[in-house]
């Protein structure tokens, strides 16, 4: 359901050459461990509705005598202090897209609703990044391709991953070609020379 509320939201940035999702592992969250949580509560529910009253409480404590515990409260508790906060930060997701349009790129971050749109008109230097460096001055590995804008701003081709994706080539080099820009290849962010 996640998965398919991202891709209609997406779907509003009409005229659209190439749309980039957010990875599909992070809707997967929410109903996962609501499979955990919910089906006992849900059977022992189902069982007193359907007058398996006496029954279902008969299983509850059996289980809480096995377990030294009251099971059911645990699993409530769980839904709560689990699953609740994993949905509440999932739903900002939600609009998180990059869209490619004939004259700029849309890129809708985790919790907002309207895209910041980066004109291809405005863009002023490509970067082909091999990673980022680490405290001990390392480099950890992880490909990007960034885009300065006149107005100061810099695209991230890899803007609604997870820190772990790497933009698709068909991204990369689509970008590059609406923006008429050659990628200069440098090993991190921090190496991009200052503009005056």
């Amino acid at each position: 359901m996640l998965f398919g509320l991202n891709r209609l939201w997406a779907s509003f940035d009409r005229g659209s050459s190439l749309t980039v999702y957010p990875t599909k592992s992070i809707w997967m969250f929410a109903p996962g461990f609501a499979a955990l949580c919910f089906p006992w509560l849900l059977t022992l529910w189902g069982m007193r509705r359907l007058g398996y009253k006496h029954q279902a409480n008969q299983i509850v404590l059996a289980g809480n005598q096995k377990m030294g515990w009251n099971g059911e409260r645990v699993m409530r508790w769980l839904g709560w202090g689990v699953v609740a906060p994993i949905v509440l930060f999932t739903i900002p997701a939600i609009p998180m897209h990059l869209a490619v349009l004939p004259d700029s790129v849309h890129v809708t971050h985790y919790g907002h609703l309207t895209p910041e749109v980066f004109p291809f008109a405005g863009a002023i230097g490509a970067f082909a990044t091999d990673g980022y460096y680490l405290r001990d001055g390392s480099l950890q590995r992880h490909p990007d391709l960034l885009i300065d804008f006149a107005d100061g701003r810099r695209l991230s081709a890899n803007a609604v991953g997870d820190g772990g994706t790497v933009p698709s080539q068909e991204l990369v080099e689509t970008l590059l070609e609406r923006t008429h820009l050659q990628a200069v290849h440098i090993k991190a962010e921090s190496d991009i020379p200052h503009r005056q």
